[in-house]
């Protein structure tokens, strides 16, 4: 990713009280989750590119996030979206390399913390 600014706009969100963060600039719309008929770009759920290991993943308040990437037109499915932050490009730190096993380590490239959070973050045209 490149960005030209010392600052990114993240999009904060939660799956199972895991906090992601996805840049702005990805993004082009939020839908609601009844809506996705209406769409005709492919949707997928986030946790099938991230593993959770099994888990049975609830999502409490599922929303579209549609992706800006013409080539890759998609819809992806989070859970409950909570704000959009501005963060200090060197506030975010990398991953540790426990990652580097992990099948979509690829889409995880940083993390940072907000709040007392961490909040990892996630490349979405790369998932």
């Amino acid at each position: 990713m490149n960005y030209t600014g010392q600052e990114i706009n993240i999009l904060i969100f939660k799956i199972m009280n895991i906090k992601f963060g996805v840049s702005t600039d990805q993004l082009d719309a939020m839908v609601n989750y009844d809506e996705s008929e209406k769409t005709d770009s492919s949707i997928f759920w986030l946790h099938e590119r991230i593993d959770f290991y099994n888990r049975n993943i609830i999502y409490q308040s599922p929303k579209i996030l549609m992706t800006k990437d013409i080539n890759h037109l998609a819809g992806i499915i989070v859970d409950e979206p909570e704000d959009i932050i501005s963060l200090n490009i060197d506030s975010i730190m990398p991953l540790p390399t426990l990652f580097d096993v992990i099948e979509c380590s690829k889409a995880l490239w940083g993390c940072a913390m907000y709040k007392n959070n961490i909040i990892l973050l996630v490349d979405f045209f790369k998932l």
